[in-house]
């Protein structure tokens, strides 16, 4: 297997290894997690949106 760049801000994750992660914690927690950090990070992003329209 290939080595990351060391330049690499984001790891790949491979399908191999993300069938592998939702085999071993199963479908509906991997699914409840995923939306609970995508939901994380729409909150943030609607805070900077909100800070940027004020400054401008």
């Amino acid at each position: 297997m290939t080595q990351p760049s060391r330049l690499a801000i984001v790891p790949f994750i491979s399908v191999d290894r993300m069938m592998k992660l939702v085999l071993a914690i199963g479908i509906e927690r991997f699914l409840t997690e995923l939306a609970g950090y995508i939901e994380e990070d729409f909150r943030r992003w609607a805070v900077r949106q909100d800070t940027a329209h004020r400054l401008a």
